[in-house]
C-alpha cells in the first residue's frame, strides 16, 4: 500500500518506477466480471497498442490513412502479443498473460510508455515460474520493445520450451494483402507486403529463437534451461516497417533497451513538470501527461504524429471489418493542441498543421482528417464550431509562442496549392463571418449543434444561434488582432475588430440576471436561462476567459456554477439535465439523465471551469475544483472505482444517474465495448499549471 494521499483505490495502487515516473498497478481479479475490458494504451507516434486487463493486446495504426487494426478479434485470434510455456516435450502449455489475468497474484502495471504483466504460473505441476512481461513504447518508431524475464521459483533445473507469438489477422480493408508471403530466419519472422504504406509486419528476435508462421500468427521458439532460483530474459521487437531488412531489424533491436525506451519517456515527461502544493499532484500531472502523449499517431502522409482522440469512433475497435475505419476528427484534434500550446509547442503546432491540410480553400475544415469539406452549409445536418476551434487553437499557441512568423510556413489546402498559414486562419474567419454568419440577436448561428452535439436541434432550420460560439470568437481575435496589427495587416485587424465587437455586444445582451444564455432555438426561445432554470458550464467558463460582459457580469457567472453544478464527482455540463426524450428544439438524442451532455460530467468542460477561476484570479477555488477533476482522486474517492476506468473517461455519469455516479454512461456498459480516450487525461497538467503559474 502506499501511503500517499489518493495512492490506492479500490482496485489498485500507485507507485513510481526505477525511472521515477508514476504507475499504476492493476490487480485484475479485483476487477468484477462483467465489465468492459479495461484498456492500457501505449503509442510510440506510429504505432498504438490496447492492452487489457485480461491480457489481450490488440495494434492499430493510422498509417495507411485509416485506422488499421492488426488484431481483429474472432476465429484464431488470441492476442496482438502473449506467450506460450511448457515444460520441454510437453504438448500442454501455459498461454501467458490471457491465462493468468485471473489468478490473484496477477498484477498490470499502466506505465508511462509501457505495460507491464506479471504473475507465477505452474507450466508443470510443482514448477514454479514467475514471468514479467513488459511492452515498450520507443518514441516515434513503428515497432514496440518486448522484454521477458522468467524467475525459477523452484529447487530444480527446469528445462522450459518458450513462446513469443503474435496473433495479427489484419481486417480486410481496402489495398490490404490478404495472402501475405512469409519470410522466415534465425529469429526474424516477417509477413510481407501488407499494405502499401505499411510494408511488412514482423516478429524479430536474436538468433537463438526459431522463427515459425502460421496464416496469422508469427512465432519465435526457444528451448531454455533455467537453474533453480535464476532467471533468463530476452527481448524482441514486434511491429511493421516499409524498409523492412535483415540489417535494419538487428540494428534497431540493438539500439533499444527497456532502459533506453523508459529514460526517453522521463526526458519528454520531465519537460511538462508543474510545481504544485502536493506531491501526488504532480505525480498526477506526469501520468496524465505521458498517457496523453501515448495517443500520438501519424494520420496524414509526411506529417508528424499527431495527438489522437482515441476513444471507440477513432480506434475502429467492434466495428464492422469490411469497412474502413474512421480517422479522427479535427474537432478533438484541434481541441487537444491547446493542452501542448505552452509546454510542447511543436506538438500543438503538428496537430494544428496536420488540420490545416484539411481545410478546404474555401477555409471550410471538415469533421475528420480524412474527410473533404463540403462548399455548403446545411443547417440541419452540420455543426457550427470547427472553425472556430481552428481559430482558438491557433490563438491559444501565439499566446504561448509569441513569435507570428510561424504563420508564414507554407500548407496546401486539402483541395488546393499550397498558403501561408495566415491565409489558412484568414479563410476560417472569413468561413464562420460570412457562411456561418450571425443570427436575429447578432450571435453565430448554431446549426445543427457546436462543441455540444447534444443542442442539435436547437439550430436545425437555420435560425438558432450560440452564445458559446460566440464568445470563442471573441477568445480568438482578441489576441489574432494583434498578430495582425505586428505583421501590418491592418485593414483585416480593424475588420475583424468590428466584426467582434459585435459579437461582445450581442453575448453581454445574452447575460440574463445571474448566468449567460447558452443559445437562442429557431424560434428564439433562450436555452440555458433563469425561465428555464438551467446554466451551462462551458459558456460561462468561455466568457470568462474571453472577458465578455463586464467583469461583475463574469464574477456572477462563476459563482452560479459553484452554486449550480455540483451534482458530479467534478461540476457537470449543465445544472440540471433535460428528460429523456428531450424537448423537440433541443435535441434528437435521447441521453439518460446524468449521461454525458446532458448533466453528466465532461472533463474537458471541468477543465474549462477551472481555467476561469485561475485567469480571475480565484485560486483557492480553482484549486478545489481541479482536485475534483484528478484521476487519482475520483478514483480514490469513488470506493468502487478505478483509476483504470477513470483515466479513460472523457464524460462520466453524475449522480443524476444515480448509482453510476463517476462511472460509464448508459450506452458505453450495454454495448460492452469501452475505449480511453485522450480527452480523459489532457486537460489536468495544462490547467494546475493555469493555476500555479
Amino acid at each position: 500500500m502506499s501511503p500517499r494521499k489518493y495512492g490506492t483505490d479500490s482496485w489498485g495502487t500507485w507507485e513510481r518506477d526505477e525511472t521515477n515516473l508514476p504507475f499504476y498497478e492493476l490487480v485484475p481479479h479485483r476487477v468484477p466480471l462483467g465489465l468492459p475490458p479495461l484498456r492500457h494504451v501505449l503509442g510510440t507516434g506510429r504505432l498504438s497498442l490496447l492492452a487489457d486487463h485480461h491480457g489481450v493486446m490488440q495494434c492499430f495504426t493510422y498509417e495507411p490513412g485509416f485506422a488499421c487494426c492488426f488484431g481483429v478479434p474472432g476465429p484464431g485470434f488470441c492476442s496482438g502479443l502473449y506467450l506460450r510455456l511448457a515444460a520441454s516435450g510437453s504438448d500442454s502449455a501455459a498461454l501467458f498473460p490471457v491465462d493468468a489475468c485471473r489468478a490473484e497474484s496477477a498484477l498490470m502495471r499502466w506505465g508511462v510508455g509501457y505495460v507491464r504483466y506479471q504473475d507465477e504460473i505452474e507450466p508443470k505441476p510443482g514448477w514454479r515460474v514467475r514471468v514479467v512481461l513488459d511492452v515498450l513504447a520507443p518514441v516515434d518508431e513503428t515497432f514496440f520493445l518486448v522484454s521477458l524475464r522468467l524467475e525459477n521459483r523452484t529447487a530444480e533445473k527446469l528445462e522450459l520450451r518458450l513462446q513469443l507469438l503474435a496473433d495479427i489477422s489484419p481486417a480486410p480493408v481496402a489495398a490490404m494483402q490478404q495472402r501475405r508471403p512469409v519470410f522466415l530466419k534465425e529469429g526474424l519472422a516477417v509477413f510481407g507486403d501488407l499494405h502499401p504504406r505499411i510494408g511488412d509486419f514482423f516478429l524479430a528476435g536474436d538468433s537463438a529463437w526459431k522463427s515459425g508462421a502460421t496464416s496469422s500468427t508469427l512465432s519465435l521458439t526457444a528451448e531454455l534451461a533455467v537453474e533453480p532460483e535464476k532467471d533468463c530474459s530476452a527481448s524482441a521487437l514486434m511491429g511493421f516497417s516499409p524498409r523492412c531488412s535483415v540489417d535494419w531489424l538487428r540494428g534497431k533491436l540493438g539500439a533499444h533497451t527497456p532502459e533506453s525506451v523508459r529514460a526517453k519517456w522521463a526526458e519528454l515527461s520531465g519537460r511538462r513538470r508543474v510545481r504544485t502544493p502536493e506531491l501526488w499532484m504532480q505525480e498526477e500531472c506526469l501520468w496524465d501527461a505521458g498517457q496523453t502523449l501515448a495517443f500520438r499517431s501519424v494520420v496524414r502522409e509526411s506529417l508528424p504524429a499527431v495527438v489522437c482522440p482515441g476513444g471507440g469512433a477513432a480506434f475502429g475497435l467492434g466495428m464492422v471489418p469490411e469497412r474502413q475505419w474512421p480517422a479522427p476528427a479535427t474537432r478533438d484534434i484541434l481541441l487537444l493542441s491547446l493542452p501542448f500550446c505552452g509546454s510542447a509547442p511543436d506538438q500543438a503546432l503538428a496537430n494544428l498543421r496536420a488540420v490545416s491540410v484539411c481545410q478546404s480553400a474555401n477555409g471550410r475544415v471538415p469533421e475528420g482528417v480524412a474527410d473533404s469539406g463540403k462548399a455548403d452549409v446545411d443547417a440541419a445536418r452540420d455543426r457550427s464550431d470547427l472553425e472556430l476551434w481552428y481559430l482558438v487553437a491557433w490563438a491559444q499557441y501565439l499566446q504561448a509562442n509569441p513569435d507570428p512568423k510561424v504563420l508564414d510556413g507554407m500548407c496546401p489546402f486539402a483541395n488546393g496549392p499550397e498558403a501561408p498559414l495566415l491565409e489558412h486562419v484568414r479563410l476560417a474567419y472569413q468561413w464562420i463571418r460570412d457562411e456561418i454568419r450571425q443570427g436575429p440577436h447578432g450571435l453565430l448561428r448554431i446549426l445543427a449543434g457546436d462543441w455540444n452535439g447534444y443542442l442539435s436541434r436547437v439550430g436545425a432550420g437555420g435560425k438558432g444561434e450560440s452564445v458559446l460560439n460566440s464568445v470563442l470568437a471573441c477568445y480568438a481575435t482578441t489576441t489574432l488582432i494583434e498578430v495582425l496589427r505586428r505583421r501590418d495587416h491592418v485593414r483585416l485587424a480593424e475588420e475583424m475588430t468590428a466584426w467582434a465587437q459585435e459579437l461582445r455586444l450581442a453575448v453581454g445582451e445574452a447575460f440574463d440576471g445571474k448566468q449567460f444564455r447558452r443559445a437562442y432555438t429557431d424560434a428564439g426561445r433562450p436555452v440555458g436561462s433563469l425561465v428555464e432554470d438551467r446554466v451551462f458550464v462551458d459558456v460561462q467558463a468561455w466568457a470568462v476567459l474571453a472577458k465578455c460582459g463586464t467583469a461583475r457580469q463574469r464574477e456572477m457567472a462563476l459563482n452560479t456554477v459553484q452554486e449550480t453544478c455540483g451534482a458530479g464527482p467534478a461540476v457537470t455540463v449543465m445544472s440540471r439535465p433535460y428528460p429523456a426524450p428531450p424537448p423537440d428544439d433541443v435535441s434528437d438524442q435521447v441521453l439518460p439523465p446524468g449521461d454525458g451532455c446532458n448533466a453528466g460530467v465532461s472533463v474537458p468542460v471541468a477543465a474549462w471551469f477551472v481555467w476561469a477561476l485561475a485567469s480571475e484570479g480565484r485560486t483557492e477555488p480553482a484549486l478545489r475544483e481541479w482536485e475534483r477533476l484528478a484521476v487519482r482522486r475520483r478514483a480514490g474517492e469513488s470506493g468502487e472505482l478505478s483509476a483504470a476506468v477513470v483515466a479513460g473517461l472523457p464524460f462520466c455519469a453524475s449522480g443524476f444517474a444515480g448509482r453510476r455516479v463517476g462511472g460509464w454512461a448508459l450506452d458505453e456498459l450495454r454495448s460492452g465495448l469501452w475505449l480511453p480516450s485522450a480527452q480523459a487525461v489532457a486537460w489536468q497538467e495544462f490547467v494546475l499549471h493555469r493555476i500555479t503559474a
